[in-house]
This record gives structure tokens, sequence and C-alpha cells, in this order.
């Protein structure tokens, strides 16, 4: 019986074991796909920011060009200054972006080392589980060597 309880104890860990690995594979392809979400919208928000650039650059130049000042130092001014908040808005998400892969980075590392801890804590669980079939039993009452001494 004890060795039937044994087996059942390691299959079972053996599955708990490699149904923990399953479930870290599909959060890591889980996290892959977020990522490449975020990208894919940071890139619509950096097109969406030099769309507006251009366009308000345009109407910088068409507004001197009408007002007869194109070549005023307030129209170029204007002009290298919205060129100038666009590279920084850019410069902001690209860092942005990077703190977001650094904290799935993280994250992912997280995840390793407790799908790491509880095959650990499975394993320990299993040893426990099997000791204690194994090891005798004492203070159990009379045993046969004792039946003549009552």
């Amino acid at each position: 019986m004890g060795a039937l309880l044994v087996g059942a104890a390691v299959g079972l860990t053996g599955l708990s074991i490699y149904s923990s690995e399953k479930a870290r594979s599909q959060q890591k392809k889980a996290t892959k796909a977020q990522n490449k979400i975020r990208q894919v919208q940071e890139s619509r928000e950096r097109l969406s920011a030099i769309r507006e650039q251009r366009i308000r650059q345009a109407q910088i130049i068409q507004s001197g060009a009408t007002g007869g000042a194109l070549d005023s130092s307030g129209v170029q001014g204007a002009y290298s200054a919205t060129g100038s908040a666009t590279a920084g808005n850019l410069q902001f998400i690209n860092t942005i972006s990077q703190l977001q892969q650094n904290v799935a980075s993280h994250m992912n590392r997280a995840n390793d080392w407790a799908a790491t801890a509880n095959v650990a804590g499975q394993a320990a669980n299993l040893a426990v589980t099997a000791s204690s079939f194994s090891s005798p039993k004492t203070g159990a009452g009379p045993g046969p060597s004792d039946t003549g001494k009552l």
C-alpha cells in the first residue's frame, strides 16, 4: 500500500512539475505577444507625432508665405521649435518603451524563479511523503517482540 501511495505521489508531482513548465511557457508566449502589441502602438504614436509636426510646420510656412514673412526669423524659429518639440516627444516615447521592456524582462525572470521555487517545493514535498512511508513508526504499541512482556 505504501509503495502505491509513493508511486501516486511521484506521478502527481511529475504532472504538477510538467504543468508548471507548460504554464510558464505559455506565459512567456503571452508576454511576447503583449510586447509586440506595445511596439505596434508605439510605432503608431511615433508616426502620429511626426505627422502632426509636418502639419504644424506646413501651417507655419503657409502663414509666413501668406503674410509675406516667409524668410523672417519668427517663422524660422517657429518651424525649428516645432521640430525640436517633436524630437523631445519621440525621445520620451523611446524612453518609456525601454522602461517597459525592462519591466517585462524583470517580470519574466521573477516568473522563472517562482516556477523554479514551485518545482523545488513539490520535490521537497515528495521527499517528505516518501520518507514518511519508509521510516519505521515508534511508539505505536507492542510489537511482535514485546508479546511476552505484558
